[in-house]
């Protein structure tokens, strides 16, 4: 006997996700895990507290040389951080 409402268990999450309207918080808690990837590890070992709030990622960095990289970086970070995201959720980068 065949089966026919077989779905995989990511296809049900997310299913459960947007009838409970948690897209956008799982969304922005993706961006903080992709920062660090997008990043490295080596160079997360200059940034201090990571933080995101309504749009707004908020690094504090400890290196005015990675300061300067990341603001020369923000825009491809953030496209990359939405793109990962699956949807426009960081709209600015604040760096401390």
């Amino acid at each position: 006997m065949k089966r026919r409402n077989e779905q995989t268990i990511g296809e049900v999450l997310k299913t459960y996700l947007e009838a409970h309207g948690l897209q956008r918080q799982m969304a922005e808690a993706e961006v903080l895990d992709q920062f660090a990837l997008l990043v490295g590890t080596s160079k997360m070992r200059y940034c201090g507290d990571v933080r995101f709030r309504s749009g707004t990622l908020c690094v504090e960095v400890r290196s005015a040389a990675l300061k300067n990289e990341l603001m020369m970086n923000r825009k491809y970070l953030m496209d990359e951080l939405n793109r990962k995201a699956g949807m426009d959720v960081v709209e600015r980068i604040y760096l401390i």
